[in-house]
């Protein structure tokens, strides 16, 4: 028995076909990736409440270690209204000659910024951005007082290690509570 021969037409037609049903199910499958994805990042627009414990910090599936507990800081005032969601993704600038307490800004809410860039608060003769509060800021001095304000965006802080945790402790908090 003879195989039919088939016509140039019918190969390109059936070769047609063939690439519209998997051009169709790529674009399904893209549609739905996408509906899925943009439900599950709505219903994780919710922060997750901060667990404090000791000295952890945990958010999410992250945990951070800081110098002091929440209850040993307790007595510092912290008058910002800055939370960890205004920072979360954005560009941060950091102005500080206090490296511990750099290294805390760094590690925590740096950890949620787009990224933390060294500068100069005003004009200054280092080889870095000079910003205002214009721009989201921290500014961190080593003093013996303890002191926690905000100006616009720029957050300074002023004193040691325990006011820096005070600050960040702040950050977490939820904006609900």
């Amino acid at each position: 028995m003879m195989k039919s021969l088939e016509t140039q037409s019918t190969r390109e037609a059936r070769e047609q076909k063939r690439k519209r049903i998997i051009g169709i199910s790529l674009l399904i499958i893209m549609v739905l990736s996408t509906a899925g994805y943009a439900f599950a990042s709505f219903q994780g627009n919710r922060e997750p409440e901060p667990i404090v414990t000791g000295t952890q910090l945990k958010v999410g599936d992250r945990t951070f270690a800081l110098v002091n507990s929440k209850d040993s800081i307790s007595s510092i005032d912290v008058p910002v209204s800055l939370r960890l969601q205004d920072y979360v993704g954005k560009q941060l600038y950091l102005d500080s000659n206090f490296p511990a307490g750099s290294y805390e800004i760094i590690s925590t809410i740096g950890a949620f910024s787009e990224k933390i860039q060294d500068a100069c608060y005003g004009s200054c003769d280092k080889n870095l951005p000079e910003k205002d509060c214009s721009s989201l800021m921290i500014i961190l001095n080593s003093s013996s007082a303890s002191k926690v304000w905000q100006n616009e965006s720029c957050v300074f802080i002023e004193g040691d290690l325990r006011a820096v945790d005070a600050f960040i402790y702040k950050a977490f908090e939820s904006t609900g509570g």
